[in-house]
């Protein structure tokens, strides 16, 4: 379920079709998404699952994969710290 709500707002922002989407396609070489896209699907995405992407883990994400893995570890940060009394 994470995946298909990342892989419709990429799509959106890149005005692409669903199976163009690769876990190792390249956000600017592949897909030509430019630093503004970029930002645009990673504040979706925090808005989406109520997470925050911090500056660092931003710079780190060149490949569709690398928001997947991403966003995934921040979701279970955060699920784990929703879940403590």
């Amino acid at each position: 379920m994470m995946e298909e709500k990342v892989r419709k707002i990429v799509c959106e922002e890149l005005c692409l079709n669903e199976n163009e989407i690769r876990n190792d396609a390249r956000l600017v070489e592949d897909w030509a998404a430019d630093s503004l896209s970029v930002i645009s699907i990673l504040a979706d995405l925090e808005d989406e699952f109520d997470i925050e992407i911090d500056l660092n883990d931003a710079k780190n994400i060149s490949r569709y994969e690398d928001i997947l893995t991403i966003l995934t570890q921040k979701y279970h940060v955060k699920q784990s710290i929703d879940a403590a009394p």
